[in-house]
This record gives structure tokens, C-alpha cells and sequence, in this order.
């Protein structure tokens, strides 16, 4: 299978595959048992291929060195059968509590027994005592949609396997093989002096030195949390026919630009951000395609150039005007898939620009935005108590100039 994008950047960007996953903690029915949960998570990486996948060491190396065709790697990704995987050996039972402690501990020790070069993509902690089980997942064969899905397909299996019969292990609609050689082979070259002009946005640092990915990584980084008004996620997002992310980043945008401004740095009025979607476009290529049941790391990272203009912040109707902007340039070509796809995958389609180059490792966006969406839904007794996403550094997703 060939790399998507979000793969090929993981590569290319020398992003270790240590420590780079996602969990999430399940409760679980009272009468499930060692066989039970055994048969379950079979059929789950039965119907599911990507997360028993295995990623070649020497090919990998390959793509991190650029020294062949992105979109000639067919073989970067190995899949094996399902028959070869070793589910018992893929889950650890205890009697512990899952207490916050404990839940971080297992977190730990099962994501570190992940192996993509091995294919161990998938390792579950249950909680036996306490109805809980804690899914441990490799980011490159996952992302948020995912866990919705995962979640589903435990739920539909547990009555079969409950009730003594084997569940089924249902084809999903689209392939993520298949969607990776669609993706591979389309054709963005259109877009290509669209995403060299967002690039060419002033990006000034913002402290007194450039960002260093071996300093300034998840252990060096604080966290700020901030209440806001219901309104946000409502009737703001509805006023400009528009989402709750398109008034986020309108209000980070407009922060940015003052915050730069007292400190006596002139940008302009725009800014650069790296944004993060969902990735899962199959209306791009046909009525054909059906993601919504498909498993895997989908997630689309490019550049984006915000302009709200000048504004007053005690003028509401010049905010509502800055509003609508961001969110008429947040609406970006191919919703920033053929960001990636040029960038990582048809580098042959990518000549040098005035400024940039495809090979160029000058920064690209200093500020990055996380995947707006839902949190994984209910699934009938499977219910999620918990999820988290882990990454050695900071710079995954790093946007490049294509």
C-alpha cells in the first residue's frame, strides 16, 4: 500500500514512530471475558486491516531520505493476514482500579510495546475488576473518527460473541489501501500557486529565537484553558453561516495580530497558521467512495492565511465582518488535502518557486490549530470514558512549502 499524505509527512519530517499514539479508555459489559474480548478485537483487525499493518524499516527509510518516488512506493506499507496476529498477545488483563494514575501507567507501558515496524499497531489493557478496557492505537493508522468507529464495531460484536455465535467481520465501504491510491495519483497541480502565495504570508517569530524541534517539544510546552460563552458553539457560528471553528480562529487571529503589534512587531493585518482537518474528503473523488466506515489516519495538515483586516475590538459589526472573512479563507482548495499531496507525494510536479522550493526546510506556519470535530459517539455499552493523544514532538505537521 502507498503512503497518504499524512504518512508521507510523518517520514519525511523524521518524526519518531516511538511514543506517537492515541487511546482511548472503553467500559465494558460486566460478562465479558478473556475468550470474549480475544474474539472481539480479532474481528476487529479482521475487518480493519490498517491496524495490523506493517511499515518496512528499509522502505521507511527511503521515504525519509527521498530516494525514490513517493508515489511509486506501493510496498512502504505491508499488510499482513490476519491469521499471522497473535491477538491473545496483544492484550495484558489485571485486577487494578483504573484510577487516573493507573490509567497513565498502563497508557505508558502498552504504548510502548507498540512496534509499526512489527505490526503491532493495536494493544488493549483490560481493567478485568473494574469493566474497563484501554485501547492503545498507533497515530499513523488512527485518528478521532476512528475511535467512533472502533467503538461501533465493539458494540456490534459483543451481542454475537455474548450470545455464543462468531461475529462477522463486515467489509467497510472504501479501503484505506484504496484510498491512499486514489489520493496518490491525483492530480493538484493547479493548486500549486495558491499554496505558494499563503506561504509567502510574514511569519515572525514569536519569541526571541525560531522554534527548535529538539528543545521545544510536549515536556516543555504549558497548557492554557479558557471558558467561553455557549454562543461560541452556537449562535455566533449560525449568525455567518458558519462553524464554531470559523469564530475560533477569527478570535486567535485577531489575539495574534495584536499581540504582535504591542510588541512592536509590524506583520500586517494577516496570519500564518498550520491547520489541522479531518481529512476525510471522499466527495472529492466521486460518489463512489464511502469513508465513514473506514479505519485509519486520514488527517489533513496545510497552511492557512488569515486576513480579518484592521479592527476595533469594541466595533461588533467590524467583528462580524472579520468573522466572515476567516471563514471565507479557511474554505481552502481540496479542503488542504492537495497541500499534502504536492507537498509529500508529487514532489516531480513541484518546481522551485522565487522564494521556496520543494526541497527548501525553511519554516513553514509557526502556529498550529488542532482538528475541530465531535467527540466519538456512544456505542451501546461501549461507551468511552476517556481519550488522549500522545506525540513526541510538537512539529508533527509541520507545513512545508509545497
Amino acid at each position: 500500500m502507498p503512503l497518504t499524505p499524512v504518512m508521507a509527512e510523518v517520514a519525511a519530517e523524521g518524526i519518531p514512530l516511538e511514543n506517537f499514539f492515541q487511546s482511548m479508555l472503553v467500559r465494558t459489559p460486566p460478562a465479558l471475558t478473556r475468550e470474549g474480548l480475544e474474539r472481539i478485537l480479532r474481528v476487529v483487525l479482521e475487518r480493519h486491516p490498517l491496524l495490523r499493518a506493517v511499515v518496512p524499516g528499509r522502505e521507511w527509510i527511503r521515504v525519509q531520505e527521498h530516494s525514490y518516488p513517493l508515489t511509486g512506493g506501493d510496498g512502504a506499507i505491508e499488510v499482513p493476514p490476519v491469521a499471522a496476529v497473535d491477538v491473545a498477545g496483544l492484550i495484558v488483563e489485571s485486577a487494578d482500579l483504573p484510577s487516573a494514575a493507573a490509567v497513565e501507567r498502563a497508557t505508558r507501558d502498552t504504548a510502548a510495546l507498540l512496534d509499526a515496524h512489527a505490526g503491532i499497531m493495536l494493544r488493549a489493557h483490560w481493567f478485568r475488576d473494574a469493566n474497563r478496557l484501554l485501547l492503545v492505537a498507533h497515530h499513523l493508522v488512527i485518528d478521532g473518527v476512528s475511535w467512533r468507529i472502533l467503538t461501533a464495531d465493539l458494540a456490534d460484536a459483543w451481542p454475537e460473541v455474548a450470545a455464543g455465535r462468531e461475529p462477522a467481520a463486515e467489509p467497510v465501504g472504501t479501503s484505506y489501501r484504496s484510498w491512499a491510491q486514489i489520493v496518490a495519483q491525483a492530480d493538484f497541480r493547479s493548486e500549486l500557486r495558491y499554496w505558494r502565495e499563503v506561504l509567502d504570508t510574514p511569519d515572525p517569530a514569536l519569541g526571541d529565537r525560531a522554534l527548535d524541534p529538539l528543545v521545544d517539544v510536549d515536556a516543555t510546552t504549558d497548557t492554557l484553558s479558557v471558558d467561553l460563552p455557549p454562543e461560541v458553539f452556537g449562535d455566533l457560528a449560525q449568525a455567518i453561516h458558519g462553524r464554531a471553528d470559523d469564530i475560533l480562529l477569527t478570535g486567535f487571529a485577531l489575539a495574534l495580530q495584536r499581540w504582535r503589534g504591542g510588541r512592536g512587531v509590524d506583520a500586517g493585518t494577516a496570519v500564518l497558521l498550520r491547520v489541522k482537518g479531518h481529512g476525510r474528503e471522499d466527495d472529492l473523488f466521486g460518489s463512489h467512495l464511502d469513508l465513514s466506515r473506514t479505519v485509519g489516519s486520514f488527517t489533513s495538515i496545510y497552511p492557512v492565511r488569515l486576513d480579518p483586516g484592521p479592527v476595533s475590538w469594541a466595533d461588533g459589526t467590524q467583528l462580524a465582518r472579520a468573522a466572515k472573512l476567516v471563514k471565507d479563507q479557511l474554505r481552502v482548495p481540496s479542503a488542504g488535502i492537495g497541500y499534502g499531496v504536492l507537498r509529500y507525494l508529487h514532489e516531480g510536479a513541484c518546481p522551485p518557486s522565487p522564494r521556496r522550493s520543494c526541497s527548501t526546510t525553511a519554516a513553514g506556519p509557526r502556529v498550529a490549530t488542532p482538528t475541530t470535530g465531535a467527540s466519538p459517539a456512544s456505542a451501546r455499552g461501549w461507551t468511552p470514558a476517556r481519550r488522549s493523544t500522545r506525540s513526541r514532538s510538537t512539529f508533527w505537521g509541520t507545513a512545508r512549502p509545497p
